[in-house]
């Protein structure tokens, strides 16, 4: 019995001296525990000791009972130890794994493995700095698809994504290893050439053009795509990477507009845009000829329908979409957007006032009205007659203004007093501005929606879940509403219904479509509820 209890003590101390191995692989991981476990490792190396003495003295003093009973807690505690080193070590790797796939993801876009918007921001941060280092020139090249909306109108959104996968990699292919391309969203596309001149650019862009052209293969149909590119160089445009972006931006819609294919920019182009965005009477002229499209996104909560938002859109002749942001601030401020909200009231009205009587659901109508300049009493006295008219309750209609219009005292007053007359109201793109909360206190508000910059990338950063889950819990107090738009992924609605957060929008859902397919979205959607209510 004493050699098997020294046998038992020395598999102990065999297996406890084991366990310092993977003791000191975590101690080199940086982990706000790395003291306690500095203290485990010297508390292995005093038990360690500990063995030794208690062999020796199994080999040297007559065996007792607890000297047995000692022995086998030795052996077990020693396997023990060992056991929670390794498992420690294996978990603290994983866990690890696990955190840098979530930056590669929160830094890639999920559709096309490319980088992402956020990723290109700290490459061109990173190529600016570098340049201005060493002295050296870069070009940042930014793309757009051409074609691409008629693929999705006509084969559906998954033949769109299938022509992006298709995509990407034809512009990878044509780019050194030190180059970046990334997916900036929808079918733009960006790429950073360190040490490039005007030269070396414009023989990039022409390859990219080249190889976009390749026929490809949709749903059994041979499709073929063009590319619009837009080039901006520094030091020679600018230094500054933000602005060296908006450059090539610029340079690409001209590219698109007058079909070059390939434009550098310059000033002239520079002035040309800005007064073509700012060209009022091309606006309303737009208005006349039916080439400003109401569209329509729904909101959901667990499913169930809670609005539907209202989105207005400019469909170019050069067939380019021109968001409602990227053309309704001139006319806001200068107080010429009353025909525009005439026409998107009376197409919206009219729409949802059939949906109302076709289907039972109780829903909102949520429309921003782009209201700077707009007479208090006008609007007010429009909206309810509208209201009257379509046979629509006041308290089914929501307003929303972007938080940087929110804050000016008219559209405080008019939000007022449309809230007086039954309207509900709410602030949008709620984070963009600088989330002023301590004036809401005291705001006419019912609803929230979050910034769209907020949710822009795979996964939501902690940074970001912090300040989602502050504005919601201010909401919950304050017994407002609270949305998240532009959700654009099922792992980002996994994480927010996880986080609580249960109104939502984006094209993970829906994207903003026309009045007819958005009829025929609310019929599918009545469809299912008749058919959970029957299984119940």
């Amino acid at each position: 019995m004493q050699i098997f209890s020294i046998l038992l003590v020395v598999a102990g101390l065999i297996a406890l001296a084991s366990s310092l191995v993977p003791l000191v692989a975590i101690c080199r991981h940086k982990t706000g525990y790395r003291m306690g476990w500095l203290g485990m490792f010297a508390l292995v190396l005093v038990f360690i000791i500990g063995y030794i003495f208690f062999c020796y003295h199994l080999m040297f003093q007559p065996l007792t009972f607890m000297d047995l009973i000692l022995a086998g807690i030795f052996s077990g505690g020693g396997l023990f130890v060992a056991l929670v080193s390794r498992m420690s070590l294996a978990s603290l790797n994983e866990l690890q794994a696990t955190a840098l796939e979530h930056k590669e993801q929160a830094l890639h876009d999920e559709l096309t493995g490319l980088p992402n918007r956020k990723s290109l921001m700290l490459a061109l941060s990173n190529t600016a700095a570098a340049s201005g280092r060493k002295d050296a020139h870069f070009a940042v090249i930014v793309m757009d698809l051409n074609g691409f909306k008629e693929v999705n109108d006509t084969l559906g959104h998954q033949a769109g994504d299938v022509a992006l996968q298709i995509i990407a990699p034809r512009l990878s292919n044509q780019l050194r290893a030190s180059d970046t391309v990334c997916r900036m969203g929808g079918d733009e596309f960006a790429v950073i050439l360190p040490q490039a001149g005007v030269e070396e650019s414009v023989l990039v862009a022409k390859k990219i053009l080249a190889a976009i052209a390749e026929p490809m293969v949709l749903e059994n149909k041979k499709i073929t795509l063009g590319i619009s590119i837009g080039i901006a160089l520094s030091p020679l445009h600018v230094c500054d990477g933000n602005t060296l972006l908006r450059y090539a931006d610029i340079a690409m819609y001209h590219a698109k507009q007058q079909k070059t294919g390939i434009e550098i920019y310059s000033k002239k182009i520079d002035k040309s845009s800005i007064n073509e965005l700012s060209n009022i009477p091309e606006i309303l002229q737009a208005l006349k000829d039916k080439k400003l499209v109401v569209y329509y996104q729904p909101v959901l909560a667990n499913e169930s329908l809670k609005g539907i938002e209202v989105s207005l859109r400019w469909h170019k002749d050069d067939g380019s979409v021109i968001l409602t942001r990227d053309f309704i601030r001139p006319l806001v401020d200068l107080g010429a957007s009353w025909p525009l909200i005439e026409y998107v009231v009376n197409d919206a009205f009219s729409s949802f006032s059939a949906w109302r009587e076709q289907y039972t659901s109780d829903f909102n109508l949520r429309l921003n009205l782009f209201l700077g300049g707009v007479d208090e009493n006008q609007f007010c006295e429009f909206m309810v007659s509208k209201a009257h008219q379509y046979n629509i309750p006041t308290s089914n209609i929501m307003i929303e203004v972007v938080e940087s219009l929110f804050w000016r005292k008219a559209i405080i007053n008019l939000l007022a007093t449309l809230h007086n007359r039954g309207f509900k109201t709410a602030i949008d793109d709620f984070g963009d501005d600088g989330a002023r909360l301590l004036p809401l206190r005291y705001a006419v508000l019912d609803e929230i929606k979050l910034g769209q910059s907020i949710i822009n990338s795979a996964v939501i950063e902690p940074a970001d879940a912090i300040f989602i889950n502050t504005i919601s819990s201010f909401c919950k107090q304050m017994n407002i509403s609270f949305v998240v738009p532009n959700v654009q992924n099922e792992l980002t609605l996994i994480k927010l219904k996880e986080m609580g957060i249960d109104q939502v929008q984006g094209d993970a859902l829906c994207p903003f479509i026309s009045a007819g397919e958005m009829n025929g979205w609310l019929s599918r959607y009545s469809k299912n509820n008749e058919r959970m209510n029957n299984k119940l």
